[in-house]
Parts: structure tokens; C-alpha cells; sequence
């Protein structure tokens, strides 16, 4: 599958989530998204997945435009999100670790 991410930007209000972006990720290839908080790799990642309209650009996937809704194109994606990953890893090392050693102890008030 190849996935092509064209011009993608996103604004919310007065401030742009994502300028810009173009790349293509191709079989056999790994690609990261890296950046701060706020970066909007989440907003992209959004966008590549049909969860989120760009306001200009276009995601292509094997040559297929993406859109959002009930796009067939969307069939040939799968997307873990961040909570899915967490709870996962959280259940699966549980027997083995103890959850103040996975993850920092929440801050007090």
C-alpha cells in the first residue's frame, strides 16, 4: 500500500495545526512523524486516517483519493490510537510490572 499525504494543511480559528505537509510512505519503508507538543502530528495522523477533512491538500492511498464519512478507501487503513495502545500494553503488563513502574505516579493537587 502507498500512502501519499499532499499539501495537507488544517487551521483551527486563527491557528494552523499543520502547514503544508507532503510525503509518501511506501511499502517497505518505515516513516515517523516527530515533533513537539502541539506540532500537529496527531492532526495529521487524523487527516492520513479520514477522521479529519484538510482544509487543503488531499491523502492518496494506493492512488485513491481519501475522503471523510464512509469512504471505501478507508477499508484499507488500520489505526491504533493512543488510548488503544496504552490500555494494551497496561493489560498485557500488568502480571509482570507493577503500574507506578509503567507510568509516573499523577501529580498531586
Amino acid at each position: 500500500m502507498q500512502l501519499v499525504a499532499d499539501r495537507l494543511q488544517k487551521k483551527f480559528g486563527a491557528i494552523t495545526a499543520v502547514a503544508d505537509v507532503s510525503f509518501a510512505a511506501t511499502p517497505g519503508k518505515v516513516l515517523g512523524l516527530l515533533g513537539p507538543n502541539g506540532a500537529g502530528k496527531s492532526t495529521t495522523i487524523s487527516m492520513l486516517a479520514g477522521l479529519t477533512k484538510p482544509d487543503s491538500g488531499s491523502v492518496q492511498i494506493d492512488g485513491l483519493t481519501l475522503g471523510t464519512g464512509a469512504d471505501p478507501t478507508k477499508r484499507r487503513l488500520g489505526l491504533v490510537t493512543q488510548e488503544i495502545a496504552r490500555a494494551s500494553i497496561r493489560k498485557a503488563a500488568t502480571p509482570f510490572l507493577t503500574p507506578s513502574r509503567c507510568w509516573p505516579a499523577k501529580a498531586e493537587p
